[in-house]
């Protein structure tokens, strides 16, 4: 959001030059070197996340693991922020690994929310995993 707040158009746009949400599909449809970029990060980096975050989680404790993989994947946006867009396989070698570090805690949340439910019937002796489930979901929407 302060992002948002901060940033201001520079260059004026004028009305023929304004794009529309089908030319912008278009753009992005046909823009090659993008989609690869996309499929690398998104499709390559889920496979590997999926098959390994849960070997990493019970070699390693997954708080620990959560707070290192989003500690690297911030140094690594920080990297790409400074390396800028000169290089496109540095660029796609970047985004990969933040891909793949990203999904480490995707995987670790849903299963460290499964030892919450755990934790609250130890507690209350009610197993309550459908509103702490449902919590998750809801505060996903904010």
């Amino acid at each position: 959001m302060q992002s948002f707040r901060g940033t201001k158009e520079r260059a004026p746009i004028s009305p023929e030059m304004k794009p529309s949400l089908k030319g912008n599909l278009r753009a992005i449809s046909t823009n090659k070197p993008l989609l690869l970029l996309l499929a690398s990060t998104v499709l390559i980096s889920a496979v590997i996340d999926s098959a390994f975050a849960p070997a990493l989680a019970r070699r390693f404790a997954s708080r620990s693991l959560l707070i290192l993989s989003s500690l690297i994947s911030a140094l690594l946006f920080i990297i790409g922020y400074f390396v800028g867009y000169a290089s496109i396989p540095v660029v796609i070698t970047l985004t990969f690994l933040i891909g793949l570090l990203l999904g480490i805690p995707l995987v670790l949340r849903t299963s460290m929310l499964a030892d919450t439910v755990e934790y609250a019937e130890l507690k209350t002796g009610k197993r309550s995993e459908g509103i702490i489930f449902s919590t998750l979901t809801f505060t996903g929407k904010l």
